[in-house]
């Protein structure tokens, strides 16, 4: 018996989107989800597939359908047939299906056996990541496309207990388990996904090198513009410095009483041209391109996650609010007593700085801050007279071999390192100037000063006679982040949240600068991390992990839902 064809099944979504008061895209892509689902947990049920292995089944199944087939109610069409208990789907199938959904090619008949599966499916984390992202094995394209055509539409049957079945789902919404996912805050990531990564490649194709006050501007317009689409009110803060981009406030009014503060920079270190030569590319199951992941995916994320809450109406906070900062990478002059002032007004901070591989939360952070040791010497023409110069470079690196070793490189400590020398500028003068700049890191703010005062110690006699030398702190200091039982607890509600998509998070600190100290500093919980995974910061090797993409979206979406429930006033 021939089930419902594609018009009446489009009919029957038109009636539930109406009566769900949801979008027709939304209402196809829980259509689509459920049949994923059903077809994911009938594979599980014949091979043993625990439930992370059918969360990484899914998300790879459905991605793979997505990409060649875009319409949804089709790929849940195809997807269904596959739900009946057919003696023709064995193991034997399943494995041959598997292996080829997974990029694996069986090297022999042993390969093909039901414990095979088994161990495959059991194994599947292996594959998790290009699972979240629906992204394929290089040279596995062609095959997945006769896969499609011989293994599935030779199928298309669709029975009407099963469309009633899942008409069923979407009117209900119910869920199997409290720790399965809140599946219209899920369905939304899922189908989100595509336009913040199209989002994200169109600021990450700006450059907005701290200092760059015009990039800065064209990026913070781009996403102001979302922002003010989702219902916030919007405007543009001028900097405390000139010099900077200027900061964008955004704030959304609801009928709670949480205040939550979300920080985001939208500054990189890179400069001018830099998107030029390395624009925004994906390769694999990674994104690359300045500021990638430190900080514009985080922003992106975070945009994104606001315009999920707008469009579910949820409004349970009084205010949240997210901050655009256009100066943290030299320290955010430009924004520090704004930041300040934005975080007395609210009960929590959130910051969307990326997490670190292969899933982390940032529960503390470091202070970080620039002592410079400058040498002044006298000039003098380096072939006629050099004996009458006295050379401030030749001075300096002699200081700098008695810091030798005197204080750690790395680790989760103190760290000092030598990160900028500058000395001369022709190479026929005697250099009369020459300094260094050491990036210092520390947990505890007071360890600051102590690191200046043994610099200052440590100083060698001078080899070079009327030389100059000066010792000082340079530029603003970022605080560390601390952590506490608050910021924990912030921590463990989002790793509850994650643990709903078989995923966990740890938490734990390293020796990157936020804002979030800068709101902790006057008594506010914060909770970095946030953002994208990924790592190569600072340099042109920068990549996020595409399969973070959608699972950090959910992740952040539903923290914000979940605090602001919880949320009766101050965290205690």
């Amino acid at each position: 018996m021939r089930g419902p064809g594609l018009p009446q099944i489009r009919r029957a979504l038109d009636r539930v989107s109406k009566r769900l008061r949801l979008s027709r895209p939304l209402a196809e892509a829980r259509f689509a989800t459920v049949g994923v689902r059903l077809y994911v947990e009938h594979i599980a049920e014949l091979v043993g597939v625990d439930k992370d292995g059918q969360l990484a089944m899914r998300d790879t199944i459905g991605a793979y359908f997505r990409r060649i087939e875009r319409d949804p109610v089709r790929v849940s069409v195809k997807l269904y047939p596959f739900t009946r208990k057919e003696p023709a789907f064995d193991a034997e199938r399943t494995a041959a299906v598997l292996c080829r959904a997974s990029g694996r090619r069986p090297e022999s008949r042993a390969a093909q056996s039901g414990a095979e599966v088994r161990r495959m499916c059991k194994s599947w984390n292996f594959d998790q990541n290009r699972a979240l992202d629906g992204s394929l094995v290089p040279g596995h394209e062609e095959r997945l496309e006769r896969l499609g055509s011989e293994e599935f539409h030779a199928t298309m049957r669709f029975t009407t207990k099963l469309a009633a079945t899942s008409l069923a789902v979407l009117l209900t919404g119910a869920t199997h388990a409290a720790s399965r996912p809140d599946q219209p805050v899920y369905r939304a990531a899922v189908a989100g996904r595509a336009g913040e990564l199209e989002l994200l490649k169109s600021v990450v194709d700006i450059d907005s090198g701290s200092g760059d006050v015009a990039g800065g501007e064209r990026v913070e317009s781009i996403l102001a513009e979302r922002l003010k689409a989702a219902g916030a009110e919007v405007r543009a803060v001028p900097p405390e410095i000139a010099g900077v981009a200027p900061n964008v406030v955004a704030v959304f009014h609801g009928t709670g009483k949480a205040r939550v503060l979300i920080i985001a920079h939208i500054d990189t270190v890179f400069g001018p041209g830099t998107v030029a030569k390395r624009p925004f590319r994906i390769e694999g199951n990674r994104a690359y391109g300045p500021g990638v992941g430190d900080e514009k995916g985080g922003a992106v994320t975070a945009v994104t996650a606001l315009e999920i809450l707008h469009h579910l109406g949820f409004r349970d906070y009084a205010t949240v609010t997210l901050l655009l900062d256009g100066s943290e990478e030299l320290g955010s002059p430009g924004s520090t007593e704004l930041i300040k002032t934005l975080a007395r007004r609210s009960d929590v901070e959130f910051n969307m700085e990326p997490g670190d591989p292969p899933d982390a939360l940032t529960v503390w952070r470091k202070g970080a801050g620039e002592i410079v040791i400058e040498v002044r010497g006298r000039a003098a023409h380096a072939g006629m007279v050099p004996e009458k110069g006295r050379n401030a470079a030749v001075e300096l690196v002699h200081q700098l071999a008695a810091l030798q070793g005197a204080f750690p490189q790395s680790g989760t400590g103190t760290t000092v390192n030598l990160t900028v020398m500058k000395a001369g500028d022709r190479s026929n003068i005697i250099p009369d100037f020459a300094e260094a700049t050491f990036d210092v890191r520390v947990r505890k703010l007071s360890d600051f000063q102590g690191v200046l005062a043994q610099i200052k110690s440590r100083l060698a006699p001078k080899i070079v006679p009327d030389t100059t030398i000066t010792v000082a702190a340079e530029g603003s200091t970022y605080p560390p982040l601390i952590e506490n039982a608050e910021v924990d607890a912030l921590g463990k509600r989002a790793q509850r949240i994650y643990a709903e998509l078989g995923r966990r998070a740890t938490l734990s600190g390293n020796g990157g600068a936020s804002e979030s100290a800068v709101a902790m500093s006057v008594g506010v919980p914060a909770l970095d991390g946030l953002g994208l995974v990924g790592a190569g910061f600072h340099t042109d090797r920068e990549w996020i992990d595409l399969s973070s993409v959608t699972p950090r979206l959910y992740l952040f979406t539903r923290l914000l839902i979940e605090t602001c429930r919880a949320m009766k006033g101050k965290i205690v």
